[in-house]
């Protein structure tokens, strides 16, 4: 994953604060989901932000279970599930209301 001209200045800002970045909106049409697509755009990002200098990224984990319409899906569950998360090595720091703050060692 490129970053651009604006990310790298947002990133730059953020590193100069000893900070980390978000990452995770991910909605992966039905027909292709369950192919590893939101899993390797999270590895890919979070390679891009170390490479940036970053310290560590931060998610937002769902950890209900998924709805099941495309629109609600797309409104609701496009931070991904937590398994993704936890597979990626992101550990949980705090959890609520369906959802969990995750975090990243980059």
């Amino acid at each position: 994953m490129a970053s651009t001209p604006r990310t790298a200045a947002i990133s730059a800002k953020l590193v100069a604060f000893g900070a980390g970045v978000t990452a995770g909106c991910f909605v992966v049409h039905p027909e292709h989901r369950g192919e590893g697509i939101a899993s390797a755009l999270l590895e890919a990002a979070c390679a891009d932000l170390k490479a940036q200098g970053l310290r560590y990224a931060v998610g937002f984990a769902r950890t209900g279970a998924p709805t099941q319409s495309w629109h609600t899906f797309a409104t609701f569950n496009y931070h991904g599930p937590l398994s993704m998360y936890e597979k990626a090595g992101f550990t949980k720091l705090r959890e609520g209301d369906g959802w969990a703050v995750m975090r990243k060692e980059l």
